[in-house]
């Protein structure tokens, strides 16, 4: 079997490159990161044909392959960026920082792609096209406010996890709040639901919502798992069936 590259390891266990190079190799294991009940990588990887996978790096608006992301972190590891000043008359081109970050928000994108081919299984193709293109509207280098994080992969696994857990729900509205955590948003007429995922299966939900009895509302901290009991008695299904009749 051909050895796992570092991007599929870090991705697997929700690091970005940057973060897995800088821990110590006898921590790279699921067993050392308190994740040893994930699939293997081979698991991880086989739900998405290779085809797909390839029309999903292609989407991105700069066309890495996922060994040129790893180089490029490797290369920005060994040689920290700095900013670069060329004088132009009396003005000044800062150049290496703007193109770090434009490079650092491509790669963020292309490893939650990645991230999303892991629950491939799960996501039908056009659901799953649908996400990517919110993805790609969500992390815009151009317009990408480079003193907030970009979404963490923790965060975004926990996203991910949620979706599955209530069975292919409509698509919400994406965000991202400090520090990088995914916000997920439905909304239907005056009915508001808004869950910010954070690692580790937390989730912090607020809700608005018009019953027949009048306005209720509620906030709430659980875990993925525990989410369906805590909504039950708002009628969750107004956000989450496609199909109902609003």
């Amino acid at each position: 079997m051909s050895p796992v590259s570092p991007f599929v390891e870090a991705s697997r266990f929700g690091y970005s490159l940057t973060e897995w190079a800088a821990l110590p190799s006898n921590s790279r294991s699921g067993a050392a990161l308190g994740l040893g009940d994930l699939p293997s990588s081979t698991e991880l990887w086989d739900p998405l044909p290779s085809t797909e996978l390839g029309d999903l790096l292609a989407s991105t608006a700069v066309s890495l392959t996922i060994g040129d992301a790893w180089r490029d972190f490797e290369r920005a590891a060994r040689e920290p960026a700095t900013t670069v000043a060329t004088a132009v008359g009396k003005g000044e081109r800062v150049t290496s920082v703007e193109e770090g970050e434009a490079a650092a928000a491509t790669n963020r994108l292309i490893e939650l792609k990645v991230q999303t081919a892991q629950f491939a299984m799960h996501l039908e193709s056009a659901w799953r096209a649908g996400l990517f293109q919110q993805l790609d509207d969500l992390v815009d280098a151009e317009n990408w406010d480079f003193s907030d994080e970009l979404p963490s992969l923790l965060s975004y696994r926990t996203f991910l996890r949620l979706l599955i857990l209530l069975g292919k729900p409509r698509r919400p509205g994406l965000g991202c709040v400090q520090p990088g955590n995914v916000l997920a948003t439905w909304t239907v007429g005056p009915n508001r639901l808004t869950i910010e995922c954070q690692p580790m299966d937390r989730l912090k939900w607020i809700v608005t919502r018009y019953l027949d009895t009048g306005k209720v509302s509620g906030a709430q901290h659980c875990s993925v798992s525990q989410l369906p009991d805590f909504l039950a008695p708002y009628k969750p299904e107004i956000w989450f069936d496609a199909d109902r009749v609003r």
